[in-house]
């Protein structure tokens, strides 16, 4: 995504896995209700955490969420939310869940605000090799 209303999330990429599903993928948490409602946020590292504290990845500026609320990591291949203690739990398409693996489309609940998760297939680039001249 190219516009002015995606926000690269810092991270490393060491984790070779996630390189392979980023190079093929899209991945987007996209804020569905709150202030900021349509804004996306782009996931290209292994984990993130979501909470009402200042040092939280995603802060979610709501009394109903835990200063570190929830986390997203990539594992096993794809992305999964993960409840990290909080008071007020985490919602799965209006289900609470403990930890939950993502699908496209997912909506994630956390306080007062819901996110969408969403996953879009690209193109990799084709393998590109030099020709010599002589040849």
């Amino acid at each position: 995504m190219s516009d002015d209303q995606t926000k690269l999330m810092p991270g490393s990429r060491e984790n070779r896995d996630l390189e392979h599903f980023l190079n093929t993928h899209e991945v987007n948490l996209v804020q569905l209700s709150g202030q900021a409602a349509g804004s996306h946020f782009a996931l290209q590292q292994e984990a993130y955490t979501l909470g009402r504290g200042d040092d939280a990845d995603l802060v979610i500026e709501s009394e109903a969420a835990s200063r570190k609320h929830a986390a997203i990591e990539f594992a096993g291949g794809n992305f999964r939310i993960r409840d990290l203690g909080s008071t007020n739990g985490v919602l799965l398409n209006g289900e609470s869940v403990a930890a939950a693996e993502l699908h496209h489309g997912d909506q994630i609940e956390i306080g007062d605000f819901v996110f969408q998760f969403i996953v879009d297939t690209r193109d990799a680039d084709p393998e590109a090799y030099p020709i010599d001249a002589d040849s």
